[in-house]
């Protein structure tokens, strides 16, 4: 067994998930001896029934948090690294990030990207669609200012060393040690899907765990490939799980800002589009019912 196999497990979470994912998944997994745990939220094991893929099914959709949780449980590595099936990690990436947690206690990730812009100059990189996933903010008021901070302390970084400490990071490819996560009560389990990764390293970081982004780990990642989720249910999931963890970390006021935001960002999206209007109408319907449903369901409380 290879020494980032002997150290780390790798979790997945699968809703109607591609098989050729899976199975590309399972021979990087194979390739460096490694335990590949994926947990079939879709009810459906046989589905991702392939070499070197350990499948879990619990008895009800448990969503990302949930199910991560489940997994972690029956880990006894010293690390996690929990991914989303439509990243395109290489041996080499996890590898630099299995090499750097031996080194560093806390959460370790990649810079994350659409699959295109994998090569290009790293400073094409700094802009806020990639880097709004590292940074907190409160409404879309602060988002391009905290980016530009952020881009300018990679540069100033980017000369010298390979990671810097970051706000937060996605859940689609998150490594933290076992005794943090622990210790931290994992993900919070009220958040469906969506928000439960900000929330994470919200809580980390109050028990004084850092979040390293490394600069040199460059990896694509297919927003949305994972699963086949409709339009209008992956909007409202987004909105309710954002929504949550904006009340949560900066209350009320900022909370109902951003719906005002989210909503009135998809309505122009609708109006600018010249084709897809039924898909920019979907993403409108599920905005609202993601707002909707938080208060009904009394999802605002801490």
């Amino acid at each position: 067994m290879s020494l980032v196999g002997k150290s780390t497990t790798m979790i997945a979470v699968a809703y109607h998930s591609a098989v050729p994912d899976v199975v590309r998944f399972a021979q990087l997994a194979q390739s460096m001896s490694m335990r590949l745990i994926v947990v079939a939220n879709d009810l459906s094991p046989a589905r991702y029934q392939v070499p070197g893929c350990e499948v879990m099914t619990p008895t009800k959709n448990l969503g990302f948090g949930a199910g991560c949780n489940y997994a972690a449980a029956t880990v006894c590595t010293e690390r996690i690294l929990f991914v989303n099936l439509d990243v395109d990690l290489q041996v080499d990436h996890i590898v630099a990030m299995a090499s750097f947690g031996s080194k560093h206690s806390g959460v370790v990730a990649p810079l994350l990207v659409e699959p295109g812009l994998v090569g290009l100059d790293p400073k094409s990189l700094l802009v806020p669609s990639v880097l709004s996933e590292y940074v907190m903010y409160r409404s879309w008021f602060n988002l391009r200012a905290q980016c530009d901070r952020l881009a300018l302390r990679i540069l100033e970084a980017s000369t010298n060393q390979t990671h810097i400490v970051v706000e937060r990071c996605p859940g689609a490819a998150l490594q933290v040690g076992v005794r943090e996560f622990r210790q931290v009560g994992g993900f919070d389990e009220s958040f469906f899907c969506y928000g439960e990764d900000v929330d994470l390293c919200w809580r980390l970081e109050a028990m004084g765990v850092p979040v390293y982004l490394l600069l040199d780990v460059v990896v694509g990642h297919s927003q949305g490939t994972g699963s086949t989720t409709s339009s209008t249910t992956r909007a409202r999931l987004q909105t309710e799980g954002e929504l949550k963890v904006t009340r949560r970390i900066w209350g009320w006021p900022f909370a109902l800002l951003q719906f005002v935001q989210l909503v009135t960002g998809a309505l122009l999206t609708v109006r600018l589009r010249d084709s897809g209007v039924r898909e920019a109408t979907s993403v409108v319907r599920g905005r609202f019912l993601g707002g909707r449903a938080l208060i009904r369901n009394a999802a605002w409380a801490p």
